[in-house]
């Protein structure tokens, strides 16, 4: 036991828990849920870490240990997330993050939500951020439930198009 101690140490990082997290977000788990998972997964990582620790057979065993734990929890998947097909699932999510493979995506949404007027963004920070429900969200920005939603999808339009012309550029 003492001689994996180093390797499972060096295996935990906070980078591997937040794409655990994100992983975990994607499948429908919410802010909480997807920290506590991954922690969980962590743990077991560090308890027992697999034979080949190679970067893509780590990722993707954390992602089937994470999963695993999501479907434990009984959390309800996001529609159109198929939880009973790991391999399905694995490619999905492989896709998913080659989008943004160099970081360009996020970072183009990051100057996009600094573009935004301050209101939209104070949405969009209690809303994901502090995971406010709709009908908390509405409260805090004076607005009916309706109109609270409206206001993010329009946000999110916004952004999109943000994204876009950023990356065309």
């Amino acid at each position: 036991m003492t001689t994996k101690l180093p390797t499972a140490a060096a295996l935990v990082t906070d980078e591997r828990r937040r794409d655990l997290e994100r992983h975990l977000r994607w499948l429908g788990a919410d802010r909480h849920l997807s920290a506590e998972l991954a922690q969980e997964a962590m743990v077991r990582l560090w308890r027992s870490p697999p034979d080949d620790t190679s970067e893509p057979r780590l990722s993707s065993w954390l992602r089937t240990v994470a999963r695993n734990l999501f479907r434990t929890a009984a959390a309800k998947p996001r529609p159109g997330v198929p939880l009973d097909d790991d391999a399905l699932l694995e490619a999905a999510w492989r896709r998913f993050r080659a989008r943004d493979a160099d970081g360009a995506l996020g970072a183009a949404l990051a100057d996009c939500i600094e573009a935004l007027p301050s209101r939209a963004q104070q949405a969009l920070q209690l809303r994901y951020r502090h995971d406010l429900t709709f009908a908390q969200l509405a409260a805090a920005l004076g607005r009916t439930v309706s109109g609270a939603k409206d206001l993010l999808v329009r946000i999110r339009r916004l952004l999109a198009d943000c994204i876009d012309k950023e990356r065309t550029k």
